[in-house]
């Protein structure tokens, strides 16, 4: 499976920024792929689950989300199964009012020849849709009064 892992400061205090990222009613502020998010499970803790769509180069892709480790304010995971699998990972450590963000997925490229062909262009779509989000991210939450 190929790995995506991408780290950002972000001038935000540490329980506030992974509160942020954590919570999937949040996900479409920063990632345009995010088209929906329901049957949130809340609330969020390990185990909880929700279904969410994205479009990933203009298909839509149903998935369902369980979130498979939950630390706050320090850690969480993601399991994403359905028309996608995936790992998605947000690690935070505090910087002393300024927080340091890594986030990163693996995820299964297609199968077949397809994947074979597919396989590169698809991590470098993963690549290239984190650095967006966590820039977004970044302006978002430093925009943010606490």
């Amino acid at each position: 499976m190929p790995v995506v892992e991408r780290s950002i400061e972000i001038n935000a205090p540490i329980d506030r920024v992974f509160a942020a990222l954590t919570d999937p009613r949040r996900a479409a502020e920063w990632n345009p792929n995010v088209i929906e998010v329901r049957d949130f499970s809340g609330p969020l803790e390990v185990g909880a689950t929700w279904r969410q769509t994205v479009a990933v180069a203009g298909r839509l892709q149903h998935l369902k989300v369980r979130v498979s480790r939950y630390s706050p304010p320090r850690e969480g995971e993601l399991e994403v199964t359905g028309d996608q699998r995936a790992r998605i990972w947000t690690r935070c450590e505090d910087l002393g009012g300024r927080t340091r963000v890594t986030q990163g997925m693996d995820f299964a490229p297609p199968g077949g020849v397809l994947g074979v062909v597919g396989g590169p262009v698809a991590r470098l779509m993963a690549e290239r849709e984190i650095e967006r989000s966590m820039r977004l991210q970044r302006e978002l939450l430093e925009g943010e009064t606490s």
